[in-house]
């Protein structure tokens, strides 16, 4: 399944940099606030990190060890050394402690917003339509959640930490190097490292946007890989029945293959960066070296000099590493961000209201609905009685499921009104809407929970002596007794542990336990065994008393009893009646009924 970009996506390769990091500061802001004093505690530990690693080496060895080996008249005693000398470990602990929790304390915050990403992706999706899953494909989201939500969380714990520390390692270390520059009036080591800066941004610019796009690449592929993989895990019978193993492993080598070439192309622009920096850096530290020989600067100066601009630009130097990084993973963040950000097409209106228990009256008053651009319906006017059955026939393809769909909201129209007991729907909340109504598709999905869990869906909270009613309401009571652990049996991914009669039965009892009034069904009984059929059928009489039911009609003999049957042609509705009105005035609904020998 090819995706169908989102309108709202941005072109990387165009990308406002300034506005960019705007909005992602914006963003990873609003997931901070709950964790402010964990991030702030982090900050501080960062800052004393940086500080201690920007200043305290070049003024341990200005003021301790210079100190020692050439002004000081004092003869130290073994243990003055050796505590003297104990204060570079000392630094170095110092350094070691803070970078610690600083880095530490990072990763905590980087998976708590990571899980509260992951978390409102999820739910996000939750609210989308259908309309909006037949346009993207499982891979991708799967893909969104798991793996771009996962390289937000690296940004977070790269990036802020990086860009705390290092920001403020360089400040100490500028401070260090103008002071002794000023001190020994050595002013050139100040534009030498102002000199330096402009190159050390240069490789970052020049393969930001090259970063940018590969990274675009790697996760579209990576996307449609997940894909792959989920669709042949869900069709493994048709994979081997129709000898499909050599085609399905050839096209996953082929996205495997272009993961890996858009990877080694990223990989190999972020290479670049890192030698370019060091080069720099060596650069300017062999120019003062230069410099100092020729001006006859001491050893001591020079080296204390050369330690702060080595301080300076390995912050730097960090600091546009972190910024590829950023680069890299920047395309994750929109992705998840595209998510968050848009707006549900199917949602409460502003002025909804919740809606009690209703008694059933459906009308459709000049409905049209599209997928895209051809119409589905056109146009269709009908009244459903309350407690009443109401069939859908018709060909393949004429609207029949389109328009059960419309009824719970799955889609809305994009003309004319639906209304229930009078309501207009789109005035009523979807939670309270969908309380009044039962759904029992003719390929029922369980969860892989147990038996009680997916019955106890249709009402959640509902007692076990619920559960169980509900089930010998379906018939599905002894069959389920007689798994090896009952009502605890595990159902399987899709309800794989159980057969298509015993799926259909265990949507049934959930549809009895929530025993709402409406009920949508979509033929339960096609494609089953003569024996599973006789038992659907019959708990599916007991469930539609005193119900309005909406029946899509696979097999026309389940229909004939139904108290008015729509005939659907081409996305109208041709025809209404009852089976023995409709066998004489209706010409399709006579051919369907011939087709399958029912007259």
């Amino acid at each position: 399944m090819k995706d169908t970009p989102f309108a709202q996506f941005p072109d990387m390769s165009k990308a406002d940099d300034s506005q960019s990091i705007r909005e992602q500061v914006a963003f990873f802001a609003n997931y901070l606030k709950p964790h402010k004093k964990l991030f702030f505690f982090a900050v501080f530990c960062s800052m004393l990190y940086g500080a201690a690693g920007g200043a305290a080496l070049p003024l341990c060895v200005q003021y301790v060890f210079k100190n020692i080996f050439e002004t000081s008249p004092t003869v130290y005693s073994t243990w003055q050394i050796i505590g003297i000398a104990s204060i570079l470990p000392g630094i170095f602990i110092f350094i070691a402690v803070f970078g610690f929790l600083g880095a530490y304390l990072m990763t905590v915050l980087g998976l708590r917003v990571s899980v509260n990403i992951k978390q409102d992706l999820f739910e996000k999706l939750q609210t989308m339509s259908l309309s909006f899953f037949s346009k993207k494909s499982t891979g991708d989201m799967l893909t969104r959640i798991h793996i771009d939500a996962g390289k937000m969380q690296f940004a977070i714990l790269e990036v802020a930490g990086e860009c705390i520390r290092q920001p403020i390692q360089a400040l100490f270390a500028l401070s260090v190097l103008i002071y002794y520059s000023i001190e020994n009036s050595e002013i050139a080591f100040i534009l030498l490292f102002f000199a330096g800066i402009p190159f050390m941004l240069l490789p970052v610019r020049l393969i930001a946007k090259k970063l940018r796009h590969r990274g675009m690449q790697i996760q579209e592929s990576t996307s449609n890989m997940t894909q792959q993989m989920t669709e042949n895990f869900g069709a493994l019978v048709e994979v081997r029945a129709f000898g499909m193993e050599k085609a399905q492993s050839e096209a996953f080598h082929k996205t495997n293959k272009e993961v890996a070439l858009y990877t080694l192309k990223q990989k190999k622009y972020e290479r670049i960066q890192q030698p370019a920096s060091e080069l720099i850096i060596s650069t300017v530290v062999a120019a003062s070296f230069v410099y100092c020989y020729k001006k006859g600067v001491g050893f001591d100066v020079f080296f204390v000099l050369g330690i702060a601009l080595f301080k300076l630009f390995d912050p730097i130097k960090r600091v546009m590493k972190m910024i590829s990084f950023y680069n890299q993973n920047e395309p994750s963040i929109y992705r998840v961000q595209e998510i968050l950000n848009i707006e549900p097409d199917i949602r409460d209106e502003p002025h909804a209201k919740p809606i009690e228990r209703v008694t059933g009256n459906i009308d459709f008053n000049n409905v049209t609905f599209a997928y895209d651009a051809d119409p589905v319906l056109k146009g269709i006017n009908i009244h459903v009685p309350a407690e009443k059955v109401c069939a859908l026939v018709g060909p393949s393809g004429a609207g029949k499921s389109t328009f059960a769909n419309l009824i719970p909201r799955f889609y809305d129209p994009i003309d004319g009104a639906i209304t229930l007991d009078g309501h207009n729907i789109k005035d009523v909340t979807l939670k309270s809407l969908r309380e009044n109504m039962a759904i029992v598709s003719q390929s029922p999905v369980l969860f892989n929970d147990t038996i009680t869990s997916n019955i106890r869906h249709g009402k959640p909270g509902s007692s076990d002596e619920e559960v169980i009613q509900a089930a010998k309401m379906a018939y599905a009571h002894d069959f389920i007794e007689a798994l090896p652990h009952g009502y605890d049996t595990l159902a399987g991914e899709r309800g794989g542990h159980l057969s298509g009669g015993q799926r259909q039965r265990i949507a049934l009892a959930r549809a009895f336990l929530k025993n709402a009034p409406i009920l949508i069904l979509d033929e339960a009984t096609s494609a089953l065994d003569s024996e599973s059929e006789h038992y659907i059928q019959l708990a599916i009489k007991e469930l539609t008393r005193g119900k309005t039911v909406i029946i899509i009609a696979h097999r026309l003999s389940t229909i004939k009893q139904a108290d008015m049957i729509c005939v659907f042609d081409q996305g109208r509705i041709v025809d209404t009646g009852k089976h023995s009105e409709l066998i004489e005035s209706s010409n399709l609904y006579k051919m369907l009924c011939q087709r399958q020998s029912l007259e």
